[in-house]
């Protein structure tokens, strides 16, 4: 056991007197370790930051009568949307009075940011992202019929009470002719009647919310998301405009072929300007290209490196052999010293990178730094196998 510790502590001594006697090599092999090193972890770093402005880059893909209200609703939950916006105009009957009906999930967006919403109890603004049957009603609206969050009200495609009250004119025509009855007359007539057949025809709608317009065009104006069984605003309801947001720069291509086929298949129009994005793209793909390629130069330089350095110790192999060194030992010898310079320099250069770059690039060079040292003592070893296959005699003939 002695003999044994002894020989261990000799072949250390052994290995650091050489290292000492060769600093200049060694220094220089531990800065080439470094060097490198860092040279890959500034290329991850570029890479990574490339990677975060094509993340952050928000690209929208803007539908001009291309989408109708089911088919946003699909969009919304496929994997290239991160969110998703429409707004349309449409109009309506709200007892008999002609009302502004704007289709969207976003009231807020729509008015500019001009408003300010009173959400009655159990609603708030995520009750826009579905579809079902409420409503917001303007403050005018409110005042005009007393109405208050979670009342509901009566709403009807626009000319329905006309043509009711036209129904009623055409039945007795002659006899309301020859009273000299106008069509006027015979609506306030049957007032009652036709306003009872009005409702059974409408649609009948929760009060969610009263919105409060800033600017001074508060009109009689309502906004709803949409209701799947509605004749005024179901799912087929063809939309004006419909805004999807990109949620990956990878899912680019995804989203143009989904946008062109939808706008062809409804007569309508689709833009989705990714200039900006292509060449951020264009230049993260060839960085991505390049980082294995560089890794793989880097570690054929740190291999042609070892294989000179170690090639040209053949004088100190020679006498290594003559005092009767095995090979083993000697071989031993070198990987020893390979090991302790290639690790002492891609630890220095894994620190370096630790303090000027993020997490995954650390990490991605800790990974380089074991294969850059595997590399460094693979090269010495394949090295000195080939000089010590010589005899002693020829390597004290060889000249360094």
């Amino acid at each position: 056991m002695a003999n044994n510790r002894n020989r261990c502590r000799f072949f250390f001594k052994t290995v650091l007197r050489r290292m000492t006697r060769t600093a200049v090599k060694s220094l220089l092999s531990v800065l080439m370790a470094v060097l490198l090193l860092n040279a890959y972890g500034q290329m991850l770093s570029l890479t990574a930051r490339y990677r975060t402005l094509c993340e952050n880059t928000r690209i929208d893909a803007s539908f001009f009568q291309a989408m109708n209200l089911e088919s946003a609703k699909s969009a919304a939950g496929q994997d290239f949307c991160q969110s998703i916006y429409y707004g349309t105009q449409l109009t309506a009957e709200l007892y008999g009075k002609r009302v502004d009906l704007i289709l969207t999930n976003d009231i807020d967006r729509y008015t500019e940011g001009g408003v300010e919403i009173e959400y009655g109890m159990g609603y708030s603004a995520e009750s826009l992202k579905g579809l079902g049957n409420i409503v917001f009603i303007s403050r005018s609206l409110q005042a005009m019929y007393g109405l208050r969050p979670g009342d509901s009200v009566c709403m009807a495609r626009e000319g329905l009470t006309a043509q009711i009250e036209n129904q009623y004119y055409q039945r007795n025509i002659a006899e309301y002719t020859e009273k000299d009855l106008s069509p006027d007359d015979v609506a306030k007539l049957h007032r009652e009647e036709i306003q009872a057949e009005v409702i059974a025809l409408s649609e009948v709608y929760t009060v969610a919310g009263i919105v409060d317009l800033k600017s001074a065009a508060d009109r009689e104006i309502m906004f709803a998301p949409g209701c799947r069984e509605s004749v005024l605003m179901g799912i087929s309801t063809r939309l004006d405009f419909a805004q999807i947001r990109l949620s990956s720069y990878a899912l680019a291509d995804t989203l143009k072929d989904y946008g062109g086929k939808l706008a062809a298949a409804n007569s309508g129009s689709f833009v989705m300007d990714t200039e900006k994005m292509d060449g951020l793209v264009n230049t993260l793909k060839l960085l991505e290209r390049l980082c294995p390629a560089a890794a793989a130069v880097a570690l054929l330089i740190d291999a042609a490196a070892v294989l000179l350095l170690t090639g040209h110790a053949t004088q100190t192999i020679s006498l290594m052999r003559v005092l009767g060194e095995t090979k083993r030992r000697v071989v031993g010898s070198f990987l020893m010293e390979q090991a302790l310079l290639s690790t002492a320099g891609a630890a220095l250069g894994v620190l370096i990178v630790r303090y000027i770059a993020s997490g995954a690039v650390f990490r991605s060079c800790v990974l380089f730094a074991g294969l850059y040292v595997s590399a460094a003592v693979l090269s010495a070893a394949v090295s000195v196998l080939l000089v010590t296959r010589k005899s002693p005699l020829e390597l004290l003939q060889t000249k360094e």
